[in-house]
């Protein structure tokens, strides 16, 4: 069907061999903004803008829809409706080549100028020629909604700009005397526009008419002065001086019009700041050299974009041309163009005749660099497929600027500067989500930062999302809801030309088939990163091997590189690599993840033996024999990093690893989450795991691991609860070891709510079933809560010697820790000195032959009780050191609140209350709330000692509140007795009286050696 559209004069329809119905004016309106924008999707909003401008009807959109009703009747009569289409984005009209009469002209223009630059100056005057022929009058003649006049005066420019073209080329091809006329009227038309006059003068000169040349020249001159305030132009002048020296040769009657190529700038370019400034400083500060600028990043992140927007800005700087060359090193069903057709375009591009270009691309490379030596270009080589397409079209000579972008780094190009191209910044991300949408995103500020953070902020993704946006209640909250299903958001991601999963497929297509397979077995990954050697284990390589094709998938950006040897993906393109996993033979899936988990397991084992934090339970089965390239450690140092850098990934892969291998890896883990206070991060391992696991004895294992966790974050109701119900699945099942675990449990969690009775029962119950060295050492801990240290001794010493007999140091250490404690409470520190100096020596025999921190830290509170500040504040320092290297978090924290108190013994309050903040900080981090009170009642006795009796309640309070809550009795006495003290400073007797009170029954009820003291102080204050 032969359809014309035409806008260049009034706006009409019509079709050679059928009549075409009437449209109505604000029909046409619509219909000319639809072509003036052939393509592209216009939302209805945008129509109404360009319709009405600010202030449109209440009917606006009704009427916007009645229009495009009538626009889709029309075509339907002609037989064509399918060029208007409806899509999620809005409306869109393509018509077919040749079928509208602004595209035309347009392609007439861009045609004349080729042939221009090649010299062939007649066929370039016809192709004007025709193109002027289609303007009928004023584009859009008959219209005048709200975009016509802008509309009109930039496609007026545009006609303006051809006739000028077209008077050059007639100049040149010496024709003077058939301007004249049209040039006159020209300059009447636009008096004020220097290009006319140029020509005209020129033309003047031509034939003859020197002194008319002359005349207007000076009356151009006046009217400038007098309406401007301005000169004519330099070259203007020139002119007018050549022509009164009779300069004839040397007047400038032709122009060969330099290459401009480059594609356009999109309107709603946004962000990217930093990156423009950095390619805009490349090509200011290396003069004397050719600069080439190497822009890459992942598919979809806007590479060509940020190019084009550069060029564009930096056109002005390169007189000589700006040139474009798209290589397809990545275009659906296209292979990459060669160096030899590239090298033809740009010649072809630079107006080098056809005829003289050599079939060889090596004497093909040599003319170009010949002909772009000595100019100033500007060549953006876009969608390289890799350095060796690029390197024959880099110039030989300084002078011009390459700009390159690609998928891949191009790390072997010679003289390159590479930017690597990020994801846009949320900020970034935002304007143009909502440049786009427009007012509908303005309104739904939180759905927008949920659209974006599923397209991980991709310019790509972006742009699909926000043309995915509907119409009516919440379209931007219904966009999110229908992201956030992983599985569709990759196809939700796709409108017309533009998919997110097919631009990816590009860039996977292109790798080599190792590397094609590797980036599929990664979508295996329960995590989001891998090291070369869980990856090895999935490809069944080498860790070296892995490595290299690692880097190639970082190289194409398919793969971010991460902290140390680890990589990563982006969001979007973990799951285009989930999808490429599911395409794989189950068979080879099932056999990949076998080999994934085996890998994990025992390196999880070798870390937590290296890094000394135990060993897998009893009942849990060691390592095998390791496979070729199993990872090992240099210290405990490096084991926690690995450990600390792979918890998320090995948690995610015990829920997905069977319940054999999940046990293995919850029961490994228990003791590096539990020292490193991953409390939290622990309870979703063993709930998950549990959830897989069918044997009741590690089903009741895992719900005691949960209810250590719990008492951990001082949840004592729940982890009561959960230590029961482990006690009765050990009872149901006859596990007495299993019982004695939880007993113990149970023990400890009533000791640390200061159910001290309570305590005891359960650990003698424990006792009975297994007497061994950490239940008697649970059972004095007992006894020393209740003030009963003569039992708690016989207890500690039944445990060393229990613990000897098996040859169990490390147990015999702790009793030996727990003896001197005894000693400190009474009041005998230098006899619990020795008893920590006994255990510091036994450890040194360990295998890591040093001292515990812990024991350390005992070491220097006996110092302080001596009055030794100097070898307090040492040990404690030392306690310190080591509790990072081991990266036991808690303990250092205890250790940073005993030196905090150190510093308030010797007077420095403020270094005191330092230490004790940083503690502080720990405590919340981890959720140690024994900690977080014990800082907080160490920040209150400073504050205290410094004069601020106000803040030391606020420390009080907020310490009393968490022991309150946690039923810790002792920090409830130290938060009572610090808040007596604190209000008798601030003149309140009464209260002071009731706190020092409260505090003297709590110590009583502990048998803490602290109420002899405390009565003395009630004593003074008269109230006991």
């Amino acid at each position: 069907m032969d359809v014309r559209f035409a806008v260049l004069g009034p706006v009409r329809l019509s079709a050679a061999d059928r009549p075409t119905p009437a449209l109505a004016p604000r029909h046409r309106a619509v219909l000319a903004y639809l072509l003036l924008h052939a393509g592209t999707a216009v939302s209805a909003d945008r129509l109404v803008d360009a319709v009405w401008g600010a202030a449109p009807p209440g009917t606006a959109r009704a009427q916007i829809q009645t229009a495009v009703s009538a626009i889709r009747r029309a075509l339907r009569a002609i037989g064509t409706p399918a060029i208007l289409t409806t899509g999620p984005a809005g409306y869109a009209i393509r018509p077919g080549p040749g079928h509208l009469d602004l595209d035309l002209f347009t392609g007439g223009v861009a045609a004349a100028a080729a042939l221009a630059a090649t010299g062939e100056r007649e066929e370039a005057a016809r192709e004007l020629r025709a193109a002027l022929a289609l303007w009928r009058g004023e584009a859009f003649a008959d219209l005048t909604a709200h975009f016509v006049a802008d509309a009109r005066a930039l496609l007026a420019d545009r006609r303006l700009t051809a006739v000028e073209r077209l008077a050059e080329l007639d100049l040149t091809l010496g024709r003077p005397d058939d301007l004249i006329d049209e040039l006159t009227g020209l300059c009447a038309r636009h008096p004020l526009r220097e290009r006319p006059l140029e020509l005209l003068m020129t033309a003047l000169y031509r034939t003859g008419r020197h002194a008319e040349a002359l005349t207007r020249y000076d009356a151009a001159r006046r009217r400038f002065a007098d309406e401007l305030g301005l000169d004519l132009s330099p070259r203007l002048a020139e002119l007018h001086a050549r022509i009164l020296r009779h300069d004839v040769e040397q007047v400038p009657v032709a122009r060969v019009q330099p290459p401009r190529s480059l594609p356009y700038a999109v309107g709603d370019f946004t962000g990217r700041r930093a990156e423009t400034q950095r390619v805009l400083d490349l090509a200011a500060g290396r003069a004397g050299t050719v600069v080439i600028s190497a822009i890459d990043g992942m598919p979809g992140v806007g590479k060509t974009a940020l190019a084009v927007h550069v060029a564009h800005t930096l056109a002005g700087r390169y007189p000589d041309g700006q040139l474009f060359c798209d290589l397809h090193g990545f275009t659906p069903g296209r292979a990459p163009l060669s160096g030899n057709e590239a090298l033809h375009r740009l010649l072809r591009a630079l107006g080098v005749p056809e005829e003289t270009i050599p079939a060889e691309q090596e004497e093909r490379s040599a003319l170009w660099r010949s002909s772009v030596a000595g100019r100033r270009l500007l060549i953006l080589l876009d969608n390289a497929a890799d350095a060796a397409q690029v390197r024959p079209l880099l110039p030989g000579a300084p002078g011009s600027l390459v700009l390159i972008t690609s998928r891949r780094r191009l790390t072997t190009l010679d003289g390159a500067t590479s930017l690597a191209l990020d994801v846009l910044t949320p900020e970034a991300a935002r304007t143009l989500f909502t440049a786009t949408v427009g007012p509908a995103a303005r309104a739904e500020p939180e759905a927008v930062e949920e659209v974006l953070r599923l397209c991980g902020h991709l310019p790509l993704a972006v742009r699909i999302a926000a043309g995915r946006v509907g119409h009516g209640t919440r379209p931007v909250a219904r966009l999110a809801t229908a992201l956030a299903a992983e599985h569709d958001r990759l196809a939700e991601l796709a409108v017309d030309d533009r998919d997110v999963a097919a631009a990816f497929a590009l860039s996977h297509d292109a790798l080599r088939p190792a590397e094609r397979r590797l980036f599929s077995l990664l979508g295996l990954l329960p995590g989001t990163d891998v090291d070369p050697h869980a990856a090895a284990a999935l490809i069944d390589l080498t860790p070296e091997a892995t490595e290299r094709l690692l880097g190639a998938l970082r190289d194409a950006h398919l793969l971010t590189a991460g902290p140390g040897d680890r990589y990563g993906f982006h969001d979007l393109l973990r799951l285009y690599a989930t999808d490429r996993a599911a395409a794989l033979p189950e068979p080879d899936r099932r056999a990949a993840l076998d080999r994934l988990t085996d890998h994990c397991v025992r390196t999880t084992v070798a870390a937590v033996t290296a890094a000394g934090l135990g060993s897998p339970a009893g009942r849990c089965p060691g390592p095998g024999a390791a496979r070729p390239g199993t990872r090992t450690f240099a210290g405990p140092a490096d084991a926690l990093a690995w450990l600390d850098a792979e918890r998320a990934n090995l948690i995610s892969l015990a829920g997905r690893a069977g319940p054999e291998f999940g046990y293995v890896l919850a029961t490994t883990l228990s003791g590096y989450l539990d020292v490193r206070a991953h409390h939290r991060e622990s309870l979703v391992l063993y709930d998950q795991v549990r959830r897989i696991v069918a044997d009741p004895d590690r089903r009741a294992d895992l719900l005691r691991f949960q209810a250590t966790a719990h008492n951990r974050l001082a949840e004592y109701d729940r982890a009561l609860d959960l230590a029961h119900r482990a006690l009765q699945a050990h009872r149901d099942a006859g596990d007495a070891a299993g019982q004695a675990a939880d007993l113990n449990q149970i023990g400890m969690i009533h000791t640390q709510r200061g159910e001290l009775r309570q305590a005891v029962d359960s650990l003698r119950a424990a006792m009975e079933l297994d007497a061994g060295g950490p239940t008697l050492i649970n059972l004095a801990i007992g006894y020393t809560r209740l003030g009963d240290y003569e039992a708690a001794v016989r207890h500690y010493t039944a445990a060393r010697a229990a613990s000897r007999q098996v040859g169990d140091r490390a147990v015999e250490g702790r009793a030996l820790v727990n003896l001197g404690t005894i000693r400190q409470h009474q009041d005998r520190p230098a006899e619990a000195a020795r008893a920590f100096r006994q255990a510091i020596e036994l450890e040194r025999t360990g295998p890591d032959r040093q001292p515990d921190g812990n024991t350390l830290a005992n070491l220097g509170e006996a110092y302080r009780q001596t009055a030794e500040y100097d070898l307090a504040a040492e040990t404690f320092h030392r306690a310190i050191d080591l509790h990072r290297e081991s990266g036991n978090r808690v303990a250092e924290g205890f250790a940073l609140k005993c030196l905090g108190q150190v510093y308030h013994h010797v007077g420095r309050e403020q270094c005191a209350i330092d230490h004790q903040r940083r503690a502080l900080a720990i405590a919340r981090e981890a959720g140690a709330r024994i900690l977080e009170g014990a800082a907080l009642t160490s920040m209150g006795e400073a504050n205290l000692a410094l004069g601020r009796p106000a803040s030391a309640v606020g420390h009080y309070e907020a310490a009393l509140r968490i022991a309150n809550d946690s039923g810790d009795v002792y920090t409830q006495g130290r938060s009572h007795e610090g808040l007596g003290l604190a209000r008798r400073a601030l003149g309140e007797p009464d209260a002071a009286a009731a706190h020092l009170g409260t505090a003297l029954r709590l110590y009583t009820r502990l048998g803490q050696p602290l109420a002899d003291a405390l009565r003395a102080r009630l004593d003074a204050l008269g109230a006991h």
